[in-house]
């Protein structure tokens, strides 16, 4: 009896120690931690946020509709410069025919240049309200009438002759502003270098191939032929601008997914507006090409074409893409405007060249034109290193402005 009892006091005890252990430990170690438990739901909410507030695309125009709308517009931009040289090779027919002296019927050719300068500036800015497209063909057909006109112009009357070859000029010289305004529309930032030297491409061929064309058409068929092939090569790049050309102006259509208003529609999308609008189609989201344009190398081949043809000459072809493009850039919304006031001071130069480079050859002989030519440059050389300083700050400072002004007009 004396050897169970310690046993069970032991098993009474055992009880009390447990609980003043228990008294003891802190609450915050008895007590259970919560597990926070996620759903499954929860984990996907943040990218699916992210997806949902992705920006819309620049452009909703696929690759091939954009190299399809430059391409259109570089070959319309042909007939600006090709007009103007075509002519050169008749000078001397013209002269016997009209009568007049060598120096009389290059003053057509000065004309040309004053007005290449002056009317993008009017289409240009029309074309920034009013759409890319109504410009287009209207200045094509102004050009087509023109053309018409001066094949058909009798030998008596010289004026009449000047004041067609103006009228060819108000036509043609506008589509280079027009499509400088529709490669600001359909290539954003990044990637308008690629579409801008493909759209100039068609420009700068046309001085390469205006003498040729006018020599050879003039030995064979006469000078009035001249005008014939412009009449016949702008009719066939009228009819694929009417029919399928778009409306690319971002203040009609936005990025391209907007249909436009029936002024600025073409045929084609006329009809496809209208099957979308009564099928109520689903099959109208357009997927971007995968693979890389297989034409894409014809870009600087089509470049490097005209470094090999000027050989001395071309770093003014590089001068020339580089300030277009950075005009653009920092004028968005604006690019038909900004491409006809860089083809305002270009061309307003080049009249005055025009006019008075043989009469400084003559006078001061090749050695000093060209050195008068260099101080031309080196005056003008500051120009660009104060924008390369200062251009931030000018461009900050204008876009405070226009959002104060917006504002203003908003409150």
């Amino acid at each position: 009896m004396s050897s169970s009892s310690p046993s069970i006091s032991l098993d009474k005890s055992a009880p009390d120690q447990q609980r003043t252990a228990q008294e003891r430990t802190p609450e915050s170690v008895t007590r259970p931690i919560p597990v926070e438990r996620k759903s499954t739901n929860s984990q996907h909410a943040p990218s699916q946020d992210l997806k949902d507030h992705e920006p819309p695309p620049y452009s909703a125009f696929s690759k091939p509709t954009k190299y399809l709308i430059v391409g259109l517009g570089a070959i319309a931009a042909i007939f600006s410069p090709i007009s103007s040289n075509i002519f050169v090779p008749a000078i001397p027919t013209l002269a016997d025919q009209f009568h007049r002296s060598e120096s009389d019927i290059s003053q057509a050719i000065t004309i040309y240049l004053v007005f290449q300068a002056i009317t993008p500036s009017i289409f240009g800015a029309m074309s920034d309200s009013f759409g890319r497209r109504p410009l287009y063909l209207a200045t094509l057909v102004i050009y087509l009438c023109a053309n018409i006109g001066l094949a058909l112009t009798p030998t008596s009357t010289y004026a009449l002759l000047l004041v067609l070859r103006a009228l060819q000029l108000t036509g043609g010289s506008a589509v280079i502003a027009i499509g400088y305004g529709c490669v600001a529309d359909v290539a954003e930032p990044r990637e308008r270098g690629t579409y801008a030297a493909l759209f100039q491409s068609g420009a700068l061929l046309g001085p390469a191939l205006g003498p040729l064309i006018g020599g050879i058409l003039t030995q064979t068929l006469g000078w009035r032929s001249i005008f014939w092939f412009l009449v016949i090569a702008t009719g066939v790049i009228l009819v694929p601008l009417t029919l399928i050309l778009p409306e690319t102006l971002r203040s009609l259509v936005g990025n391209g997914s907007i249909p436009p208003p029936k002024l600025n529609s073409s045929p084609m999308e006329l009809y496809r507006n209208s099957k979308v609008s009564k099928k109520q189609a689903a099959d109208g989201i357009q997927v971007e090409q995968v693979e890389r344009p297989p034409r894409k190398p014809a870009i600087p081949t089509t470049l490097l074409l005209h470094a090999t043809i000027r050989p001395r000459n071309h770093l003014d072809l590089l001068l020339d893409v580089f300030a277009t493009i950075y005009a653009q850039d920092i004028s968005p919304g604006k690019g038909g405007a900004v491409s006809a006031s860089y083809n305002l001071v270009r061309c307003a130069f080049g009249a005055i060249g025009t006019a008075t480079i043989q009469k400084m050859y003559k006078t001061l002989g090749a050695g000093w034109t060209f050195v008068l030519l260099t101080g031309l440059v080196a005056v003008f050389l500051p120009f660009p290193i104060a924008v390369i300083r200062n251009g931030k700050e000018w461009r900050e400072a204008r876009l405070q402005r226009e959002e104060s002004k917006k504002q203003s007009v908003e409150n």
